[in-house]
């Protein structure tokens, strides 16, 4: 669902209020989706303090495309040993009070502890600098603040660090919310507030949800109050790392005063850019499941209105279903290509209660072309029409690199190890392919002479080619397993995790009903593909009953827009036929 810009970068060009005023907007003071400059004179090499001499910086690098839906392009850190880069935007102007910094960030997370003295150290934030306050606030990675000391907490969790407070580890403790890393998008927040010297003068989120309050630098004399800002720091500070790290979306404003809406159809009305606030929504689907983008739904008790809520916040008191929860939000109000409303969160409050889930509304597939529709919990019925697969490939090879011909391929699928779901051979170079449908598979490759291996949680995607490549030891008699390397477009090159491929990459199967002037509807599983709570097998021609959130989205621009539904758990989709 791709609710932010870039692919919507209109919606971005949305307003933030100046004011008390809603009625009247403005633009933010600084946004970027990185689409298409990257560098030059909005990002310039990061501040000397920041790096090593002797280690080389570069420019944030930029790609085509990436898997956070909003933009086209994103910058990424992409470090290896003893190379580390970070980058800076000078603000045009020095702020205090009342601002904020938000940005996606992704992390690979897949380094495992090293030891404390360990050249893997995880590593990267965001960060407001005030080049003659001194004022310095950050967020992120600080896998550094741990190296060469007894502690795990520094690889382990998320973590701050401001001029007032120093470092902060997220770990549970000191006032801190437990925040541990994770591969995937992330929405790192810093609020400025106003100034009183005391905690909560400046407060960090991550996915929407207040994780540290801490202090503020005192302003330098004759300047009263908290200190100033001027610039902005993405990228490392002063380490190495063999993480990458993707930003996106980073923007900078102004805290306004938010609209209180009593109700959502209220908030829909108000124009892009506007605060608001709105209270104790019900939330009807939870679509954060990483690495991928989060998003989550909320309406009204009597379904008058429903909304979708761009958030990595992930919805937990009912966490089998991600439904049901009470929660208020804050945020700003925006509009998509598609002509879609949706909050872009700021802030996601949660109650320790179960609200009562608004009905079911059953209707056709026509009648999702209608956009007051958009975010609620609909059920359609209609024919598999299309099930697009992916494809596993890969090359197995001996130790030293030369390719194992006519090795046996075995497919398993990972919620169900003991039965062979395909198979195949390697060709004589060693190398293999094999089209499934999309799910998550166990790979065994086997051969006399050679220790079989097995490759666990390789997940297929519609359109895509997973690749699963590894070698094979001389035959000991004992088994072991490993993880699969990297998703990969078809015939493309292998790409780097976090990064999105052309087209659509979520797993999805269409549908049609044959209602008069009806277009097929593409019905989103992604949520419920795992081995606990498995996805029926679907196949084209079956009969589908299906309970989802209905949505509008423009996959790429220049296409038009598409209408879907988000399925929220597996007893959502049943095959209905004799």
């Amino acid at each position: 669902m791709k609710l932010l810009t870039g692919l919507f970068i209109a919606a971005f060009a949305g307003a933030v209020l100046l004011g008390l005023a809603w009625t009247v907007t403005a633009e933010p003071l600084f946004v970027d989706g990185f689409e298409p400059s990257i560098n030059g004179n909005e990002w310039p090499i990061g501040p000397t303090s920041w790096w090593h001499a002797s280690w080389p910086h570069e420019d944030l690098k930029g790609d085509i495309s990436h898997i956070r839906t909003p933009g086209i392009n994103s910058a990424r850190v992409w470090v290896n040993y003893h190379v580390t880069y970070n980058s800076q935007h000078f603000l045009n102007g020095v702020y205090g009070d009342n601002h904020y910094l938000k940005c996606w960030i992704f992390e690979d997370n897949d380094i495992p502890f090293g030891g404390y003295f360990s050249e893997y150290v995880p590593n990267s934030v965001m960060a407001l600098l005030g080049t003659d306050s001194g004022e310095f606030l950050s967020i992120g990675v600080m896998g550094s603040a741990g190296y060469g000391i007894a502690t795990k907490k520094w690889f382990l969790n998320c973590a701050v660090e401001s001029a007032s407070d120093g470092k902060v580890a997220l770990d549970g403790t000191s006032g801190t919310v437990l925040t541990p890393r994770r591969q995937g998008w992330r929405k790192y927040t810093i609020l400025i507030n106003g100034y009183t010297g005391n905690p909560g003068d400046v407060q960090y989120l991550i996915d929407d949800k207040v994780v540290f309050n801490g202090t503020r630098a005192p302003a330098l004399p004759p300047d009263t109050g908290g200190a100033k800002v001027d610039t902005i720091v993405l990228g490392l500070k002063s380490v190495w790392t063999y993480e990458t790290y993707w930003f996106d979306q980073i923007e900078f404003g102004t805290i306004e005063t938010p609209v209180p809406c009593a109700t959502i159809a209220e908030a829909k009305e108000l124009p892009d850019g506007t605060w608001v606030q709105l209270d104790h929504k019900v939330v009807t689907g939870c679509f954060t499941k990483s690495p991928f983008p989060g998003y989550f739904a909320v309406e009204e008790n009597d379904r008058s209105a429903g909304l979708w809520v761009s958030s990595s916040y992930q919805a937990n008191v009912a966490a089998a279903t991600h439904e049901a929860e009470d929660v208020s939000i804050k945020g700003i109000m925006y509009t998509n290509e598609a002509g879609m409303r949706y909050l872009d969160a700021i802030e996601v409050t949660r109650f320790q209660t179960l609200a009562p889930q608004p009905r079911i509304l059953g209707t056709t597939l026509r009648n999702l072309e209608q956009p007051n529709l958009d975010g609620k919990l609909v059920k359609v019925w209609g024919r598999v029409i299309a099930v697009p697969n992916g494809r596993i490939a890969g090359r197995i090879t001996d130790p030293v690199g030369n390719g194992v011909s006519w090795a046996t391929i075995s497919v398993y699928k990972s919620n169900d190890i003991g039965t062979v779901y395909a198979t195949t051979s390697t060709n004589g170079e060693g190398y293999y392919s094999i089209d499934l449908p999309p799910w998550e598979y166990n790979v065994k490759a086997s051969k006399g002479g050679y220790q079989e291996k097995t490759a666990g949680g390789a997940v297929v995607l519609s359109n895509y080619t997973t690749d699963v490549s590894f070698s094979l030891m001389p035959n000991t008699g004992m088994a072991s397993v490993q993880q699969p390397s990297q998703i990969i477009p078809v015939g493309d090159s292998p790409t780097a995790k976090g990064q999105e491929r052309p087209g659509d990459w979520r797993r999805y199967f269409l549908i049609d009903d044959g209602s008069p002037n009806s277009r097929p509807i593409k019905c989103y599983y992604d949520n419920i593909i795992s081995g606990t709570d498995p996805v029926p097998n679907v196949n084209i021609g079956d009969f589908v009953s299906v309970v989802g959130v209905a949505g509008s989205e423009v996959l790429a621009s220049g296409l038009p827009p598409e209408r879907s539904i988000w399925i929220r758990k597996a007893g959502d989709l049943v095959i209905l036929n004799p």
